[in-house]
Formats: C-alpha cells, structure tokens, sequence
C-alpha cells in the first residue's frame, strides 16, 4: 500500500514507477488499436458453381425467397490482367435471418472468384466488413501478408482462411 503522508525517497520512486507502469500499459493498448477496431460486419460471400441450384437449396432447406440473381462485370481487375474487360459474374445477396449472404458464381473472363472456384471449390470466399478507415485498414491487411485481389478486397486465405472485403462505414 503506497502511503502519500510519508515523503521519503522510496516513496517517490513508487510514486514515479505506478506512473511508469500506468503509461506503459497505455501506451501498448493504443498500439494494439488497428485499422479494423470498430467493424461492422455487412455479408458473408459464398463462391458457387451453379446458381440456380444453389438458390433452390437455400428457399428448399431455410424455407425463404431468394431474389433472381444479376449479372455484374466486368471486375475491377488491375489494368495488366488479360481479358479483365470480360470478367463476369452471377450475384445475389440476400438475408438468411439477421446474416446477409452474398452468392457468386463466376461466367467468364478471369478474377479472384474463378481462381477460387478452381483452386478450393464451391464455398466460403469471403467476409465483408464496414471500417471506419477504408484505405488504413487495406494497407493494413496488405502489411500482415493478405494480397489485393480488386479494389476493397484483401486475400488472407492463407493466415484467416477466407479473403476480406472492406467498405467504407458511412460518416455520421
């Protein structure tokens, strides 16, 4: 117990040490703060090989609609990728209770959903989150070992198991 009446040197010493101590601990949890404090999740991205059926399985197994997917593309490829102009893919999202999925069959041209359907199958691609910083938390992701696959998107498959898809949270 640190006794304040007393004004001895080894007082002082405790005094300058729990001050120490105190700033330090600071100190190290606002290094711990990242670029990624304060997400929100948005979906959960699902790469398929065959949308119709896919969507068939969800309305038959959770008894909910599924809207018609779209078409989108192409991507937003870097310009040295071949055939990017091309690259398409079949979207829907929808919510399955408080979880919005996002489902993406690719069609044609290149792109991360194509390389994923071939290397790993049908199944988890990606988990989207809102930051408060868009393009902190993307050099962010890039500096622990993810690799940009489009613009918002860091590829951590090998270190989390899934790539990440950032958007910017809305100012208040």
């Amino acid at each position: 117990m640190l006794r304040l009446g007393r004004t001895s040197g080894k007082g002082i010493v405790v005094i300058f040490a729990v001050i120490g101590v105190v700033a330090s601990i600071q100190q190290l949890r606002g290094q711990s703060a990242t670029p990624m404090a304060g997400f929100a999740v948005t979906h959960v991205g699902i790469i398929v090989r065959d949308m119709d059926k896919t969507i068939q399985y969800f309305e038959e197994i959770f008894g909910i609609d599924v809207p018609a997917p779209t078409e989108f593309g192409p991507l937003s490829l870097p310009a040295d990728v071949p055939g990017r102009e091309q690259s398409r893919v079949k979207i829907v999202q929808f919510k399955l209770g408080d979880l919005s999925i996002e489902l993406l069959q690719p069609l044609r041209g290149p792109g991360p959903h194509r390389d994923h359907l071939e290397k790993f199958g049908q199944g988890l691609h990606h988990i989207a989150f809102s930051v408060k910083n868009l393009e902190s938390a993307i050099g962010f992701l890039l500096s622990k070992g993810g690799k940009r696959t489009l613009r918002g998107y860091a590829d951590l498959k090998e270190q989390l198991g899934f790539t990440v898809e950032l958007s910017q949270t809305p100012a208040p």
